[in-house]
């Protein structure tokens, strides 16, 4: 399969492809009928493609892929056939999409090469047909930042009704176009087998409909029962010719789904299917750089369609007109879309409409939830359920930022979405494809780029430290001394490029600033404050130009990194990685330190009188702080009026101060952040305080790891869970139990204050781990 020229390559192309599909966006359909004789004899099967596919065995969706790799890493993924052994035909369909090399055309977490194709590995590609689908417009929403691009416009004639399906005939199609060769030392003739599961599909209706609107938008007073008989499935509705009807529709909860809507008849009949993840007051651009990110959000109460409305951009469908009740028309978007709630508009023309069924097959990473706590904190269940249903919803392939709107998966998001993963299933394997995404993605200067994979570069230079930090996180949690060696130079890499740019006073000099602005985007955290700035402090732009939180995230990966090489046995290192964080240290002591309300604070940067309680936090996570200094800072900084404050994403750090200063029952006000979410009818956790641009952000989902960490105290003490301490941390609570994963197995642990104070503590733990154990009043 790796040869150098091999022939035979199993990668097929079509002949219909010209010049402007090679700048478009494009679908390309293709098919083969075959006897189930001719796979072999295990059912197992290889495939893959460039850019991505979807296959179908007699009409049944079976898998999409392949997974996202990069120019130098392509995969091909299994498929198991052995279920379609016993039947005597077969006919395989295959959806391809394939994207441009114009990289700000297409989805930007997709690779692509000079070498578009489908690969099927295991039976006789030679006699598969294809057909390039211009009906099809893949096209970005207009509204807003998207690197998904994955909005359609279609047109399809009856003469593709039922491709997928026996009895279908091909006739204008085409036959494939075989490869005799490709060079196996480059994506795509190199690939390697797939390292992550498969994604989980399960059939799924939406639970009711909301309402039904006229064309300017008002709620109309109908009878909403045959609109909630035909989403259940007990009866099809239909919609009269030269009508026009608006609807909308919920699943209960925030979804990623593959949609599905089945009709007869209605020639010409316009479909606009509007994904949306809540109502809104107004709908504002959420772009990167741009004056919306200071607004104050137009969310609140996310059910609220009386006062709100449903904003996005629509799925568009041209009605053939050749469905019957037998073989409907099927509208079936090519990607997955994320949605609460779809409006679904409906205009006819000559003829009615029959609307059969309207539901979606969701997906997602195949997570398997192990943890769970209970506490007297009734709210914490509520947070509980709405931050597992995000993390799941930004599992996918990779982890991703939000499903909404970007689907990327950026470092910062990473790290703390992967320990929630740790705490809850102690399942690593999409934690090593990302991490290795990261790896992969390390320019010259040793800078990771802030998503991976992304065909884009975004550098960010602090989220390279949270690439450092993942490694660390995996060590402790696995112990796994081969992937720390694997990514060892990439951190070294890392670490040498701040080296590098430290000023003569032993800091980290302006290595970036505003998005768009600068060479690097020096993003700290979205807050109020630092909106207008797309999240960067305002010492970039002043005296200069160092940002004091770069050199404490520098700070702290040098400490994660002299574990690490502790942990390989690497003296050499660790001592020259305590030296440099010895020197930082003390820079940072000496210019960058200051005095406000007779505490003594971290200057946001050298000699200047500005503060955020970030540089606290890290000041304290970094024991920059001599005694009670660093509660004093804390005390000075967190929640004033007009000091950035730490956003649902930060607020994972501003814990791990609390916790390390012995307060961490003043985690309790921090919550409120999410039990106003719980007020405002969220099924997910927002992406931040200020404008909740999006209401799906998987670095949010914080109490995943706070409660079987920090409440209930589990967490290794040494690389592999080898040993592990349980000191539950009450806070402001009076009992907790639950069990929590490890990857050494399962922990129980429960806990209750007695009334003078004292705190009686249970465990059950594994023989081979060994427990240190403590309890806190």
């Amino acid at each position: 399969m790796n040869s150098i020229n091999q022939t035979a390559t199993g990668w097929m192309w079509t002949k219909d492809w010209n010049e402007k599909d090679d700048s478009e966006m494009r679908i390309i359909w293709y098919r083969k009928e075959m006897m189930s004789k001719e796979l072999p004899e295990n059912g197992q099967l290889t495939i893959s493609a460039d850019t991505r596919y979807k296959i179908f065995v007699n009409g049944r969706f079976v898998q999409e892929g392949p997974q996202k790799g990069s120019p130098d890493t392509w995969f091909e993924d299994g498929l198991d056939f052995s279920e379609f052994l016993d039947e005597e035909r077969l006919i395989i369909a295959v959806e391809v999409l394939r994207l441009p090399l114009n990289p700000m055309k297409g989805n930007q977490s997709l690779y692509r090469t000079f070498c578009p194709g489908l690969y099927i590995g295991g039976i006789d590609a030679s006699n598969f047909v294809c057909r390039v689908i211009r009906e099809i417009s893949l096209h970005r929403v207009t509204y807003t930042y998207d690197p998904i691009q994955m909005m359609e416009t279609v047109n399809l004639p009856e003469s593709l009704a039922g491709w997928k399906f026996p009895g279908y005939t091909t006739s204008g199609w085409n036959p494939v176009y075989l490869y005799p060769r490709l060079l196996g030392t480059q994506a795509p003739g190199y690939r390697v087998l797939r390292t992550i599961p498969p994604m989980r599909h399960a059939q799924c209706s939406f639970t009711s409909v909301v309402c039904q609107r006229d064309s300017e938008g008002q709620i109309q007073n109908v009878d909403l029962k045959p609109w909630e008989d035909m989403i259940s499935g007990r009866h099809a509705i239909e919609i009269p010719a030269h009508t026009t009807r608006l609807v909308e529709i919920s699943a209960g909860e925030e979804m990623c789904g593959y949609l599905r809507l089945a009709m007869v008849g209605g020639t010409g009949t316009s479909v606009f299917m509007l994904s949306s993840e809540c109502y809104e007051k107004e709908h504002k651009p959420h772009q990167r750089g741009d004056d919306d990110l200071s607004a104050v959000s137009t969310k609140s109460d996310r059910t609220d369609f009386q006062n709100m409305h449903l904003h996005g951009e629509a799925d568009r469908y041209h009605v053939c007109g050749y469905g019957n009740k037998e073989t409907p028309e099927i509208y079936e978007p090519y990607w997955f879309r994320t949605f609460r709630f779809v409006q679904l508009a409906v205009t006819t023309e000559e003829q009615p409409l029959t609307i059969l069924h309207f539901d979606y097959i969701s997906t997602g990473y195949p997570l398997v939830i192990r943890t769970n706590v209970k506490t007297d904190d009734l709210t914490f269940a509520g947070i509980w359920d709405i931050s597992q249903r995000t993390l799941a919803r930004c599992m996918h392939e990779t982890y991703v930022d939000c499903p909404y709107y970007e689907q990327l998966a950026y470092a910062m998001d990473s790290r703390q979405e992967i320990l929630y993963t740790y705490a809850i299933s102690a399942d690593d394997r999409l934690a090593r494809q990302t991490m290795d995404a990261f790896r992969r993605s390390q320019r010259p200067d040793g800078m990771i780029t802030s998503c991976a994979p992304s065909i884009v570069d975004n550098v960010i230079p602090g989220f390279s430290i949270y690439y450092i930090l993942m490694i660390y996180d995996h060590m402790m949690y696995f112990g796994d001394r081969e992937l720390v060696k694997e990514h060892f130079p990439a951190v070294f890499s890392v670490l040498e490029f701040f080296r590098r740019n430290l000023t003569d006073h032993g800091l980290v000099g302006h290595v970036g600033g505003m998005n768009g602005r600068d060479h690097y985007w020096s993003f700290i955290d979205w807050t109020a404050e630092w909106n207008e700035r797309t999240g960067v402090p305002v010492s970039a732009d002043q005296g200069e130009g160092s940002i004091t939180m770069e050199s404490l995230l520098y700070l702290y990966g040098l400490e994660h990194a002299v574990k690490l090489a502790e942990f390989l046995g690497w003296s050499e290192l660790k001592t020259t990685y305590l030296e440099q964080a010895a020197h930082l240290k003390a820079a940072i002591r000496t210019y960058c330190m200051g005095q406000q309300d007779g505490a003594a604070l971290i200057q946001d940067g050298p000699g200047l009188n500005v503060y955020s309680t970030h540089c606290q936090v890290f000041g304290i996570l970094c024991d920059i702080f001599a005694n009670d200094e660093g509660s004093k800072a804390l005390s000075a900084t967190y929640g004033k009026k007009g000091i950035p404050q730490c956003s649902c994403a930060f607020a994972f750090y501003l814990f791990r101060a609390f916790e390390q200063l012995d307060q961490y029952d003043k985690a309790n006000q921090v919550w409120n952040l999410w039990r106003r979410m719980l007020d405002n009818h969220l099924t997910t956790t927002v992406e931040n305080s200020t404008n909740e641009r999006s209401d799906c952000h998987g670095w949010s989902a914080g109490i995943l790891y706070e409660l079987p960490a920090v409440y209930l105290g589990v967490k290794p003490l040494e690389p592999g869970f080898a040993k592990v301490q349980i000191v539950p941390r009450p806070g402001h609570l009076k009992r907790a139990a639950g069990d929590v994963i490890t990857p050494r197995g399962m922990i129980h642990v429960e806990w209750e204050r007695r009334e003078d104070g004292t705190m009686q503590l249970f465990y059950t733990a594994p023989d081979d781990i060994k427990v240190v154990t403590s309890v806190t009043a």
